[in-house]
C-alpha cells in the first residue's frame, strides 16, 4: 500500500510529529510505501523526493499589519499549496492519505484535491482544530480553559483575543472555522474516517463533525528491558510553557525537598537551583534513560491534553506518572500506574510531599508489561491498516 502522511510540520515538534513519524516507520517495516507533504524546513527528518513542500510559514512574532492582510487569504485557502499537493499525488499515486495537523500553514485547500482523485483520507485528532479557532480550548494569556467556541460560535475567539491576544489573529482564525464548517462543509465532505487517541476528544470534535470518529489510542514500542533500581528525582519533559502547567510545576517544588529535573524547550526561562534542575531539549536514548532512572514523571498540563506521547514513553519503561487529574489523562492513569492530581488544589504540596516520600513503589514491571501490552505497535498498526482500507 502507498499511503501518504500530512502534517504542517515534518521535524520533531511535539507528539503528533513523535506519532506520524513512529507510525510511518512501523508501516514501512511492512513493506508499505510512505511518502510525506507538509511544510519545508532545513531541519526537515525527511526528503522532499517529489519537490512539493509548501512555502514555511511562521505564525509566531509580530508583523506589520499589511502583512497579515497580504497573507490571510493564503492562511485560509491557499491556492499554491492546492496545487503542490495536487503534484505530489499525481506522482506518488498515493493509496491512502493519512492527515495529521494542517490548518493555517497548509490550510484545508488540498482535501478536495484528494476527494477529486478519489482517494481516502483519514485525519488523526491532534488537537482541538477542528472545535477551536486557536486549536488549543485555552486562552493563553488569561491561562484558562475555554469552551466557548463549541457548537460554531467562533466570534468568542475574537472577544478574548484568543490567538496571539490579536484581534486581528483571532478574527483570521474565526473567519477559517466558518468558511470551512459552516460554508464549504470541508471536513464532513472531504474526510472519510477520524481517528481520536482518545475518548475526551472524540467527544469534543463529533460536536462539529458527521463524520464516523474511532477511538485507537496512540502507540509505544520499547523493547530495551526495565530499569529497577530508580534515582530520586522527578522529570518533566514536553513543551516548556504556561499551559502545560510549567510554572506552578517550579512553585510547588520550590517548597519540596525533591529534585525536579525539566527536559524541553518553550517561551519560560528556567533558571536552575538547589533542587531543580533544567537540561534543555533532549531526544532519543538520551532522553528514555531520563525517563527510565526517573522515580515519577510529572505531568501537570493546565489545558486539556489529548493522549500525550510523553505519558505512554513513560509507561512503557515502567516509570509511574503524576498527571492532572482531568482530559485525556483520565484514560490512561490509574492506581497502578500513577497519581491523577488537582495541581491548583490547596493541599498539592502536602499531596505531593505524601506521594513523593513514600518508598512503596508502584511495580515498575507490571506498569511496563501493561503499558507494552495495551499500547503495543504491531496491534495499532494492524487496526490503522484495516481503517486505511475500510475507509
Amino acid at each position: 500500500m502507498k499511503i501518504l502522511q500530512v502534517n504542517k510540520f515534518l521535524k520533531p515538534v511535539g507528539g503528533a510529529e513523535t506519532y506520524m513519524f513512529s507510525l510511518a516507520n512501523a508501516l514501512k517495516e511492512l513493506d508499505h510505501e510512505v511518502e510525506f507533504w507538509g511544510m519545508y524546513d532545513e531541519d526537515n527528518s525527511v526528503d522532499d523526493t517529489y519537490n512539493t513542500f509548501v512555502r514555511n510559514i511562521k505564525l509566531n512574532g509580530k508583523k506589520p499589519m499589511v502583512n497579515y492582510i497580504n497573507e490571510a487569504f493564503n492562511l485560509i485557502y491557499s491556492f499554491k499549496n492546492k496545487n503542490k499537493f495536487k503534484k505530489i499525488i499525481s506522482l506518488f499515486q498515493p493509496d491512502v492519505i493519512h492527515v495529521h495537523n494542517f490548518n493555517y500553514q497548509l490550510t484545508p485547500s488540498f482535501l478536495s484535491e484528494a476527494n477529486k482523485a478519489g482517494i481516502r483520507v483519514i485525519h488523526t485528532i491532534h488537537d482541538s482544530q477542528l472545535v477551536c479557532p486557536n486549536h488549543q480550548l485555552y486562552i493563553p494569556h488569561k491561562n484558562e480553559i475555554c469552551y466557548k467556541c463549541i457548537g460554531g460560535k467562533y466570534q468568542n475567539a475574537v472577544y478574548n483575543k484568543c490567538i496571539k491576544k490579536s484581534y486581528a489573529k483571532s478574527a483570521l482564525g474565526m473567519l477559517e472555522s466558518y468558511i470551512h464548517h459552516n460554508i464549504l462543509n470541508t471536513y464532513n465532505k472531504y474526510f472519510n474516517t477520524l481517528i481520536s487517541p482518545s475518548n475526551f476528544y472524540k467527544k469534543i470534535v463529533q460536536t462539529n463533525i458527521k463524520k464516523e470518529i474511532i477511538r485507537q489510542p496512540n502507540f509505544i514500542h520499547f523493547d530495551n528491558p526495565v530499569q529497577q533500581e530508580r534515582d530520586n528525582y522527578v522529570l518533566y519533559f514536553g513543551r516548556i510553557s504556561s499551559e502545560k502547567g510549567v510554572e506552578r510545576l517550579l512553585k510547588i517544588f520550590k517548597k519540596l525537598d525533591y529534585k525536579l529535573i525539566l527536559v524541553g524547550k518553550g517561551d519560560i526561562k528556567i533558571e536552575s537551583n538547589n533542587n531543580i534542575e533544567y537540561l534543555g531539549p533532549k531526544y532519543g536514548q538520551e532522553l528514555i534513560s531520563l525517563i527510565k532512572k526517573a522515580k515519577f514523571t510529572i505531568h501537570p498540563s493546565i489545558w486539556h491534553d489529548n493522549f500525550p506521547m510523553s505519558i505512554l514513553e513513560s509507561l512503557a519503561q515502567g516509570t509511574p506518572v503524576i498527571a492532572s487529574n482531568h482530559s485525556g489523562f483520565l484514560e490512561t492513569i490509574n492506581k497502578t500506574n500513577g497519581y491523577l492530581l488537582d495541581f491548583d488544589g490547596v493541599n498539592i504540596v502536602e499531596k505531593m510531599n505524601t506521594i513523593l516520600s513514600t518508598n512503596d513503589y508502584l511495580d515498575v514491571n507490571r506498569i511496563a508489561l501493561d503499558a507494552r501490552k495495551k499500547y503495543g505497535k504491531d496491534d495499532h498498526v494492524k487496526e490503522i491498516i484495516n481503517i486505511y482500507k475500510r475507509s
